[in-house]
């Protein structure tokens, strides 16, 4: 078993670059969808994980490059740290912001990159190639958004810009490390 466990963890440094690869190509011709391979893992494979309660589309389109940097970096942040309950993570990659908003009033959570790649493939599969949306759960009452930055540069501007970007009454704090 833990043989086992060691061999997946250690493929998926190709598994995420092959899905950026993919994602990429996508990009230039049609949207994949459940039965299309990514790498060596489907789009429904990808699914499943987080109980999804509503898929936004925003409308916005952004950078492929900055879109799975954002990702890669709060991934990297998520293997290091705990999102704190009513509280927010979020970071910029050049105009792009990443925000993730835990609602839980008691409980941390944490921010795995399997959670962030069905997030990413739940957006392509509803909004298109590098579309901005927000991805909820009531269920785990958790938001996921990539959004253009010029949404945090307008939220700023009001008094607790958490409540703007977070769903209402969700966050009370966000977290800087």
């Amino acid at each position: 078993m833990r043989v086992q466990i060691l061999a997946v963890l250690a493929g998926m440094t190709g598994l995420v670059s092959s899905f950026n690869q993919t994602l990429r190509d996508s990009f230039r011709g049609s949207l994949y969808n459940s039965s299309d391979i990514i790498g060596n893992i489907s789009a429904r494979e990808i699914r499943g994980i987080i109980p999804v309660s509503e898929v936004t589309c925003s409308g916005r389109k952004l950078d492929p490059d900055d879109f799975i940097e954002a990702r890669e970096k709060m991934a990297q942040w998520g293997r290091h740290h705990i999102l704190p309950g009513r509280c927010m993570k979020y970071l910029f990659v050049n105009e792009i912001i990443y925000f993730i908003c835990n609602c839980k009033y008691w409980y941390s959570d944490r921010v795995p990159l399997e959670e962030l790649m069905e997030v990413e493939a739940l957006l392509y599969n509803k909004c298109g190639p590098w579309q901005s949306g927000i991805v909820f759960s009531k269920k785990w009452d958790k938001a996921y958004e990539i959004q253009p930055k010029s949404l945090w540069d307008d939220a700023t501007k009001k008094e607790w810009p958490e409540q703007h970007v977070c769903p209402p009454y969700c966050v009370e704090c966000h977290v800087h490390y």
